[in-house]
């Protein structure tokens, strides 16, 4: 598993194929190549038939570039939103793993500390609520934007085949 750049640090550690080891490497070097074969064949639309080319760009409009300005723009954006609930899920797996520990220790004191487990327990009930609250938003702010990005994709829809009907 090891040469997938699979193997794990810590047992709390969520790791995923694509971000780690030789794989990450090919993923960045496919997505250049798809923005380069993109960028080529419009050099080379423009250089053989500049004419038919402009045209195509004025009868589309800006809209196709701004699209993908803000398929790139929404790409990052949940790149890093990404990366935050992923560091947010571990510190939550850090924060109950240490719980767990202290409640163990705790038990194992003896008696006197059942007074102290009792208490830390309650505290560890009370506190999970604002942890699924915090998740629930997260939820929440997930869901808005999927439902932008299905918005924009019916709206290209629409524009192209507004633009199919009057060929």
């Amino acid at each position: 598993m090891g040469i997938l750049g699979l193997e794990g640090g810590s047992p709390t550690e969520v790791s995923v194929g694509f971000r780690r080891g030789w794989m990450r490497h090919i993923k960045i070097v496919l997505a250049s190549a798809g923005y380069l074969a993109v960028v080529a064949a419009a050099i080379n639309l423009l250089a053989k038939q500049p004419r038919e080319g402009f045209g195509l760009l004025a009868t589309w409009g800006p809209w196709p570039f701004l699209a993908m300005a803000g398929l790139y723009l929404v790409g990052h954006f949940l790149a890093d939103l990404t990366g935050t609930v992923r560091m947010s899920f571990a510190s939550m797996v850090n924060e109950a793993t240490r719980t767990a520990d202290a409640l163990t220790q705790l038990a194992e004191n003896g008696g006197r500390s059942t007074e102290e487990v009792r208490r830390l327990a309650i505290y560890a009930a009370q506190e999970f609520p604002s942890v699924y609250g915090r998740l629930d938003q997260q939820d929440h702010a997930l869901s808005s934007i999927a439902d932008v990005v299905c918005e924009i994709r019916a709206h290209q829809k629409r524009g192209s085949g507004a633009k199919d009907d009057r060929s």
